[in-house]
Parts: structure tokens; sequence; C-alpha cells
């Protein structure tokens, strides 16, 4: 679960959709806004599932990292394609 909600975090931040949660790591890793080595981190925690400490702790660190992109991204507002003309 923590990995979809970061990955959809991920797809938000570079406005597109996640269609389907299959390779979405990797897609996500392509993207131009994403965390450095996003998918090998992830695969990193899922072989560390057998010792929960590390896999919950690598967890909470991409989860960090991406909410601090999407705060990051916020501050910077809405594209200017999505703004309303009348408003410039």
């Amino acid at each position: 679960r923590a990995v979809s909600c970061i990955n959809q975090l991920i797809f938000a931040v570079n406005r597109r959709y996640c269609l389907n949660e299959k390779r979405a790591a990797r897609r996500a890793a392509s993207f131009p806004i994403c965390p450095q080595d996003y998918e090998n981190r992830v695969n990193l925690a899922f072989a560390q599932l057998g010792n929960p400490e590390t896999a919950c702790t690598m967890m909470e660190e991409l989860y960090e990292e991406a909410s601090s992109l999407w705060k990051d991204e916020s501050r910077k507002g809405a594209p200017n394609e999505n703004k309303n003309p009348a408003a410039q």
C-alpha cells in the first residue's frame, strides 16, 4: 500500500495518471520529478520485508522525499496553460 500511495503522489507531481499499479514504480522512476533511484529503492524495501523495521524505515524515507517534491511543486503553482487567461 505504501508504495502505491507514493506512486500516486509521484504521478500527481508529474501531472500524469496512474492507470494501474503494475510497473508503476518503473514508470514513475522515468519522470523528471521523482526521488533519486526510486525504482531500485522500492525493490530494496520489498527485499527487506523479512525485516519490517528496515523496510518501514526505507519506505518512510521514500515517503518523506516524495512529499518534499510535492511541496516544492505546489509552491510553484499550476502551469500557465491551466491558469485563467482573464486573470493574466
